[in-house]
């Protein structure tokens, strides 16, 4: 009876014609065409550029990112603003210096959808940036939590260790200027490793020694490249895989280190002027600054304040090196600051 019943449905399949194959097929190729095509038809009232049907506006691989959206600025050039398609998401592309001013400081608090990671995505994954994932009203109530942590006056109190930072690279630079090559990308991503160590989480380590610290490795090993590239092509596949950008081990790694130096601070009392200290400070202010929320959101440093500026800097470097001219205009420039700094230093002490 089983093998009659499977012969029967075979028997069924075979009876559908190859016309009407192709029609299904053709019925159902256009149906994902329109579904593709659907989310770039709801804004074409507003300035844009044709998009690609699976990259949008963005580029994979083909040219840099600053490359991608000078091309795209120029493109818009007569509009205040448009739109730039991430994928099938929509982005407000601004070019009007006002309204890049307007919605950064006068209205940002209205603009709470920073689409750092895909909505979908976040639903399955949940959050992995800490504030940078937040949308809506819980990102303007923890916005409003951090912003003093993050403020100026705060933020100067750390200058101490960045100096100490940029002293240890200028003792590298120095015992490395005989050598016949040196590498400005390595020595980059060493300085803004310390940088983060302690100006972050307070810890005094050397990137400059002859073994990488744990905290060094784990750092470099933060992001899981080939999920990334998943997350960023196919976020609702990486959703239902809950495959995460971070590594598991880092992910462990760091989470357990916030949750030690935190235990750590708060049992000796002892004021440590990092960030991560004034964000436990917020944290005995408001319990919705939970030491989850604290990591994840310390560990957005190493995406925006690591790899990125370590990169910025060794193109610098690159540029000073084949420009004398320009690079003996900074040297003087930061000859007269320090000098200017001086003055009003001593005047201060005058008055």
């Amino acid at each position: 009876a089983v093998v009659s019943t499977q012969s029967a449905r075979w028997s069924g399949v075979c009876a559908v014609s190859l016309t009407q194959w192709a029609l299904l097929i053709g019925l159902m190729i256009a149906f994902v065409w329109w579904y593709l095509m659907a989310p770039f038809k709801q804004y074409s009232n507003i300035p844009q550029v044709a998009p690609h049907w699976f990259l949008g506006n963005k580029c994979f691989g083909g040219e840099p990112l600053n490359t991608n959206y000078m091309n795209h600025w120029n493109a818009l050039e007569g509009h205040r603003f448009g739109i730039y398609w991430d994928g099938n998401r929509p982005a407000i592309f601004l070019r009007d210096l006002d309204l890049i001013k307007k919605v950064q400081v006068v209205d940002f608090d209205h603009f709470t959808d920073l689409g750092f990671q895909y909505a979908d995505y976040l639903a399955k994954v949940g959050n992995v940036f800490g504030l940078a994932d937040m949308t809506g009203e819980p990102w303007k109530k923890v916005r409003r939590l951090v912003n003093p942590p993050f403020s100026v006056p705060r933020l100067k109190k750390t200058v101490p260790l960045m100096n100490a930072a940029a002293k240890k690279l200028k003792n590298h630079l120095l015992a490395i200027e005989k050598n016949e090559v040196v590498d400005a990308a390595v020595f980059s991503r060493k300085f803004f490793m310390n940088n983060i160590a302690s100006v972050v989480f307070g810890m005094d380590i050397d990137c400059y020694g002859t073994s990488e610290s744990e905290f060094e490795k784990q750092g470099n090993n933060l992001v899981n490249l080939s999920n990334f590239i998943v997350v960023d092509l196919f976020p609702k596949i990486a959703g239902l895989l809950k495959l995460k950008i971070i590594n598991s081990d880092t992910e462990k790694f760091f989470s357990n280190l916030c949750k030690e130096i935190v235990r750590q601070r708060r049992n000796s009392k002892v004021e440590v002027k990092d960030v991560l200290s004034n964000l436990i400070a917020v944290s005995d202010e408001n319990s919705d600054m939970i030491e989850e929320l604290m990591y994840k959101t310390l560990v957005q440093f190493f995406t925006d304040g690591y790899e990125t500026a370590a990169a910025a800097m060794s193109v610098v470097m690159h540029h000073l090196s084949f420009h004398p001219d320009v690079q003996e205009k900074c040297k003087l420039k930061l000859i007269a600051s320090s000098k200017t700094k001086q003055r009003v230093k001593s005047l201060k002490k005058k008055i």
